[in-house]
């Protein structure tokens, strides 16, 4: 649906500077969940975190912080206010997206935030009648699954995860954050974590995941408008 530590919190480097390769991170990077302990979000931070930790990609402590409200819109504001730090990544969903064009929150993806990585699909622990992705999922038992289009349904919807920073993140912190998360997704831990939980890997880096972003956006924003709930720009 990223994902998603340092030298200085917001701005520690002067302007164009560069900050070696092994000198970030250095300090503890912030992981927010944008909803409570136990949920989604929560889960899957945390499954993140341990396996950047236990495959010894990332060194330095990944505390979870919490901060549910507005439907993903209250960490979305917390992150606005970090903006150009290195320290702070955020996990989001489609609600990114959709807390802004329904006018809970004037923060948006586009001004307030780095995408650094799309990570995942998720299915989800229930009882499946069909699943809403273009096409049946490859993982165990899901890959019986029907698709909607071949119940008759047109339509479709990802229920994708990301990470993310601030707006302004660093350079070197983008691209560090970019790759590592790019490495987690071919270990052994993550495809264990993935199989356990019955996600879908989805890896998409920095530009990718912005040009994934923008179209589905658009798609949110025509649907919203069709059925009157779009907010005045």
């Amino acid at each position: 649906m990223t994902a998603i530590s340092l030298i200085g919190c917001s701005g520690g480097e002067e302007e164009g500077e560069t900050v070696p390769a092994d000198a970030y991170p250095r300090e503890a990077v912030e992981l927010i969940a944008p909803a409570g302990p136990g949920s989604g979000y929560d889960l899957t931070i945390r499954a993140i975190a341990q396996c950047l930790s236990g495959s010894g990609q990332v060194e330095v402590p990944l505390p979870v912080t919490n901060k549910p409200g507005q439907g993903g819109g209250t960490a979305l504001e917390y992150l606005a206010g970090e903006r150009g730090a290195d320290d702070v990544l955020s996990i989001f969903s489609p609600p990114i997206c959709l807390v802004h064009l329904n006018g809970t929150t004037d923060c948006s993806y586009e001004e307030d935030t780095t995408p650094i990585a799309r990570l995942l699909m998720e299915s989800g622990d229930l009882r499946v009648l069909a699943v809403t992705a273009g096409e049946r999922l490859d993982i165990g038992e899901m890959a019986e699954v029907p698709t909607c289009r071949e119940e008759g349904i047109d339509a479709e919807f990802s229920n994708w995860r990301g990470i993310f920073g601030p707006a302004d993140m660093p350079e070197y912190a983008l691209e560090y954050w970019e790759n590592t998360l790019r490495e987690m997704t071919e270990t052994k831990e993550w495809r264990e974590t993935c199989s356990r939980y019955g996600w879908e890997a989805a890896f998409q880096g920095h530009e990718e995941f912005e040009q994934f972003l923008d179209e589905t956006n658009g798609e949110y924003r025509e649907l919203l408008d069709e059925i009157g709930v779009l907010a005045e720009d």
